[in-house]
């Protein structure tokens, strides 16, 4: 890499995309005020079809990929009624019991992160965050994402099935996935990257799945934030690049959630809609009215 390019590089990673106070100072909606009722109704316009890909991984106690860091989850069945309980019908009821982040497909809250204490738009995290959840910035102020979806197979690009563990992401891949694809980013997008990630969990394994992963490197986050896009999705655990040798200079985190507002789906399964070539699409998703929560689980949706 030339010089001059490594210099512009190193400068970018400094600059910051901030959204604190676009939509007011006491805001906690953050980048979804971008899904206006024309972008909205535009989105609508997308489907054709008629079909739909669900774009989540099962939930289940194990045999799915997960964080190292988290606990798998639990599901307890229980069966009652029938005869014993002089009742002529049976139910079925479920327990689950579900770690939100890094065990399944879902949503992070603008709540989830922050660094200095100091959460998206100014909201000092330890005057809002406790044990009990979240007073500002919780996943309730989010009713759910309807808008244009857009798919960047950069696995697809490299022509491999997966990218190799800590694959860095550049701005030039996304760039070059677009040119590819022919496809255009725009502002208040849903913007999903494939790295083919996951399906290594299948594979080769839980400790060759966690070791290290693919993703973003924080130039690649700079882009597309700058891109004003409403959320940003992939299938690997934690949207950035994650190497167990070398500690980023920043994480993508810092650029998504707490200085753009822009919301971050993890662990989602993109493997069909690659394999369609669906690259344009209306997105939807809803999560939990989890009050205080920091995230949700999530079955976000891609409908043409």
């Amino acid at each position: 890499m030339r010089l001059d390019r490594q210099l512009r590089r190193c400068a970018m990673a400094e600059e910051r995309v901030m959204n604190w106070g676009r939509w007011g100072k006491e805001d906690q909606l953050g980048a979804a005020n971008l899904l206006t009722p024309e972008r909205m109704a535009a989105a609508a316009r997308l489907v054709k079809k008629g079909k739909l890909y669900s774009l989540s991984s099962p939930i289940r106690e194990d045999k799915v990929p997960r964080m190292d860091i988290r606990p798998g989850n639990q599901h307890f069945v229980r069966i009652f009624g029938g005869p014993q309980q002089q009742s002529y019908a049976e139910v079925a009821d479920d327990t689950l019991l579900i770690g939100c982040h890094g065990t399944s497909t879902h949503i992070d809250a603008l709540c989830h992160y922050w660094t200095e204490g100091t959460m998206y738009n100014g909201f000092p995290a330890k005057k809002y965050v406790e044990g009990f959840g979240a007073t500002r910035l919780g996943i309730t102020n989010l009713k759910g994402i309807f808008g244009r979806g857009v798919l960047l197979d950069v696995a697809g690009l490299k022509g491999k099935p997966h990218l190799e563990g800590a694959c860095v992401i550049t701005p030039e891949d996304l760039e070059a996935c677009c040119q590819r694809q022919g496809t255009r980013i725009e502002q208040g997008d849903v913007v999903l990257f494939r790295t083919g990630w996951n399906t290594v969990y299948y594979s080769q394994g839980f400790d060759v799945y966690n070791h290290s992963q693919p993703g973003l490197e924080i130039e690649a986050g700079l882009w597309l934030a700058k891109k004003d896009v409403c959320a940003v999705g992939a299938d690997n655990s934690a949207i950035g690049v994650r190497d167990k040798k070398r500690a980023p200079r920043r994480n993508v985190h810092d650029v998504f959630l707490q200085d753009a507002g822009i919301y971050l789906i993890e662990m989602m399964d993109l493997e069909q809609l690659a394999a369609d070539k669906v690259y344009e699409f209306l997105f939807v998703a809803a999560p939990l009215m989890v009050t205080g929560g920091t995230g949700s689980s999530l079955n976000p949706l891609a409908i043409v």
